[in-house]
């Protein structure tokens, strides 16, 4: 008897102990799928792999993310390395790809799963990181290669495999390519959790964050006229949040109703557009799908905007400030600027993953909004002293006029990074390079160069009506801000002196309109 209840306990030891090793096995969790389109129209899937720092390459090469279609099930990301010039290059070129990890699954995860395509063979050699979403204040832990076959490739990166011993917690990976130029495909990326516990509270945190997301969504839709939520229950939630992105564009259309209406004062047709925005919002409000009579509509209304632009003339088209120092539409209606910074207007000519889109412009209309602070980098847009970028001005210009169609104002607002010649100093005046560089957002040293960009800026903006206001000289316009204050900027130091000299004529002038004493042993200095 005694050796049958040692045998049984024996068997249950060890069942626990494999039920025990199961509960800990590896489990994994889509986090990107580049596979599947999203829902919502203003996504950027690739933004989640863009991080400070996390783009980095040797000379003489560039590269960015794109998505790549080659039919309806088979799309996926592409890391594109590329050389910048026509020059040669060195003999052993690289680049590099740092991909945060979500916040939420660090310290529960065992390692990453990729998907990856390749029409080559390639080798590919990964690293983990510790220390955040930040890779300048990372650190780098291990080294493994990757061999890539021609087609469909999956890795699962454990970070045991790196043989790195009492690491912190892994908050990245790293990939670097090494002497490879062209494509590399990005199909999915999975996470790896250590047990079940984990990846259930990361699904739990991100199933919330989406439900969240979507409620917030509904309320203010609804708060702005368009009540879907009587639908919930009744439609899963993939298909409800496409019906809220259809009332978004609705909301939209409503702005510019109103404010072309206005403009032409043509009843007969802004209430013709507006009867048949009614007629599908309450087709949207019963659940119905309206995506292709919601495009059918939104052509015709584009087509009504685009020939009352041309009859109406600028003049009559733009935003002023009245006599009571008061901004005003172009309809006489007092108006006070609620607006978002458009980061989608930074501008990387070479990555069409940043571009902005139609639909940022009408997200921002449907939201309630009524303007935009427009981000324009000078460095991007100058590269050259008095020559214009002429592909990046267009952009702007295209936003511009996008945003005019809503009744969206615009304030236009010269950001820094700050031209390399701009940055460098006038030519004909001392310069001390090093100290300039680290206080680039200077904008004093250099006055007649910024004022020539901007009267520039202006003759090329002047056909564009809802400009409510130039942000001059530039964004957070720093005055001296370096360690050696005015110092580090002698053409600023020369042009101060010659000011005080034109202004008091006389040391004691000086003294006596700022109240203040000098030294008569540096009465030579001015």
């Amino acid at each position: 008897m005694y050796r049958w209840l040692i045998s049984l306990c024996a068997f249950m030891a060890v069942g626990f102990a494999v039920s025990a090793l199961q509960a800990q096995e590896p489990v994994h969790v889509t986090w990107q799928d580049y596979s599947k389109t999203p829902i919502s129209p203003v996504a950027r899937p690739l933004d989640a792999l863009a991080r400070p720092n996390g783009f980095i390459r040797s000379e003489g090469l560039n590269q960015h993310l794109d998505f790549k279609n080659e039919g309806q099930h088979n799309q996926y990301a592409i890391w594109h390395v590329y050389k910048e010039t026509d020059e040669p290059l060195v003999k052993r070129y690289w680049a590099v790809m740092r991909i945060a990890l979500p916040e939420e699954a660090i310290g529960k995860l065992a390692g990453v799963q990729l998907q990856l395509i390749t029409d080559k063979a390639v080798d590919l050699q990964w690293r983990m990181h510790s220390g955040g979403d930040n890779f300048y204040r990372t650190k780098a832990h291990g080294r493994k290669t990757l061999k890539l076959k021609p087609g469909k490739n999956t890795f699962d990166l454990f970070w045991e495999d790196l043989n790195v011993k009492n690491h912190p917690p892994i908050t990245g990976v790293e990939l670097t390519r090494i002497n490879q130029l062209g494509d590399l495909g990005i199909e999915r990326i999975e996470l790896i959790f250590k047990d079940q516990q984990g990846a259930n509270a990361y699904r739990k945190h991100a199933d919330k964050h989406l439900t969240d997301t979507r409620q917030t969504m509904l309320r203010w839709i609804a708060d702005r006229g368009i009540n879907l939520k009587e639908l919930q229950g009744k439609l899963d939630d993939n298909r409800l949040e496409k019906l809220a992105w259809d009332a978004v564009a609705l909301l939209a259309f409503d702005e510019v109703i109103k404010h072309w209406g206005q403009l032409s004062h043509d009843v007969s047709d802004a209430q013709h557009f507006e009867n048949q925005r009614q007629q599908l919002i309450r087709q949207l409000i019963a659940g119905a799908e309206i995506t292709t009579s919601l495009g059918a509509y939104e052509q015709q209304l584009n087509q009504w905007v685009d020939g009352l632009a041309k009859q109406i003339p600028v003049a009559k088209r733009r935003w002023y400030i009245a006599d009571d120092g008061r901004f005003t539409r172009p309809t006489g209606q007092p108006f006070r600027m609620y607006g978002p910074h458009f980061f989608r207007a930074l501008y990387n000519e070479k990555d069409p993953s940043r571009q902005w889109k139609k639909w940022d412009v009408k997200y921002l209309a449907g939201m309630g909004f009524n303007g935009l602070r427009l981000h324009i980098r000078w460095k991007n847009i100058e590269p050259t002293q008095g020559q214009f970028n002429q592909e990046y001005l267009q952009i702007m210009l295209d936003i511009m006029h996008e945003a005019e169609r809503y009744g969206l104002a615009v304030s236009v607002d010269m950001h820094w990074p700050f031209p390399d010649w701009f940055v460098a100093g006038q030519p004909d005046m001392p310069t001390e390079s090093k100290l300039i560089s680290q206080v680039k957002h200077n904008i004093y040293h250099w006055p007649d160069a910024i004022v020539d960009a901007w009267h520039r800026l202006a003759i090329a903006f002047k056909d564009s009506p809802n400009i409510l206001a130039f942000e001059v000289p530039t964004n957070e316009s720093n005055f001296a801000s370096g360690p050696k204050g005015m110092k580090d900027y002698p053409n600023m130091v020369i042009q101060w002196n010659q000011w005080l000299k034109a202004q008091y004529k006389t040391r004691d002038a000086l003294a006596k309109a700022w109240q203040g004493k000098y030294r008569r042993e540096h009465s030579e200095a001015a």
